[in-house]
Formats: C-alpha cells, structure tokens, sequence
C-alpha cells in the first residue's frame, strides 16, 4: 500500500496549569494558519463593544429608575439590577471571547469557574502568553504567502492580505 505523508499540522495546543502548576488535563487549541482567524478576531472585538455599549445604556436606565430595598434585603431593586446587567455582560463576555480562541476555551481558562470579576485581566494576562507563539507564527504566515503569491501582478493582493494581517496582530496579538 502506498502512503501519503501529511504536513505538521498548523494547530498549536496550549495546555492549562493550576495556580499551582498542576496540569488540568484541558488546552485550547488554535489554528495559527486558519484563514478564518482574522474574521474571528473581529467579530470578537465588535461583540466586545456591542456588549460594553449594552452594559452602559444599561447602567444609566437602572440609575434612572426610581429605586426601593425591601425590608431585610440586602441590596436594593436597582442594585439587583446592575448586578443583574453585569452577570449578563460577563455572559456575553465569555460567548464574545470562545468566539475568537475557540467554543469553550474561556470557560477552560477560568478552570470552570463562573464569570468572576477579575477574570478579564486573568484571560489577558493568559492570552500575553499565548500571542508570542501566534506573533512568531504570523510572521511565518506572511513569508509563506509572500514566497507563494509574490509576483508581481498579484502584488495589491499581496499588499491587502500583508495589510490585514498587520491590523491583526497590532488589534490581537500584543
């Protein structure tokens, strides 16, 4: 029998550790090569502002709103409902996020914990980590589409796919 020998693949795993250094067993993977990644990325940091303006418009409805606390109630009807936006937020947050480095991979990052409040400067600090490996590889991406498309005729083609993937890394990949 004949065989076909397949290339590496262009899917890097990130494994995830304890505080304690104890692997979890879990890991996200992304495709540093996929096409799609850009798009993703985008939609990713439009859904990020789309739920910021939402949690806004929000806040300010709630603080007009004429507010009450029950008798024995820790907090009151206004305050429930900021609580309640912000649980929402955080929700959208994560969708938002799993958009970008993969269905479920937030939740991974947060090593099953609900939305906490810190938990944005955690995964940033976590993707800090992971944007080197997807800079190096970028850059790798380009030099392979320049070595395959560079002639000159395609050149403005070149140019926009070089272009875009420079907006990806500046928006993306600190």
């Amino acid at each position: 029998m004949d065989y076909i020998q397949l290339k590496p693949s262009s899917v890097k795993r990130f494994g995830i550790r304890t505080a304690d250094g104890v692997e979890t067993g879990e890991y996200i993977e992304i495709d540093i090569e996929d096409l799609e990644l850009p798009k993703r990325a985008d939609t990713c940091n439009k859904k990020h502002q789309e739920n910021l303006r939402e949690l806004n418009n929000q806040r300010i409805i709630i603080n007009k709103k004429e507010d009450h606390k029950g008798k024995g109630e820790l907090y009151s009807d206004n305050e429930k409902a900021l609580i309640k936006a912000m649980q929402e937020f955080y929700r959208k947050e994560e969708e938002a996020l799993d958009e970008f480095i993969g269905e479920g991979a937030t939740r991974k990052l947060l090593a099953g914990r609900k939305p906490y409040l810190s938990m944005f400067e955690d995964i940033n600090e976590y993707m800090e980590q992971i944007a080197p490996v997807l800079k190096e590889h970028q850059e790798s991406l380009i030099d392979k589409i320049k070595a395959k498309y560079g002639k000159e005729e395609e050149d403005n083609v070149l140019e926009w796919v070089i272009q875009n993937m420079r907006k990806l890394e500046k928006n993306y990949i600190k």
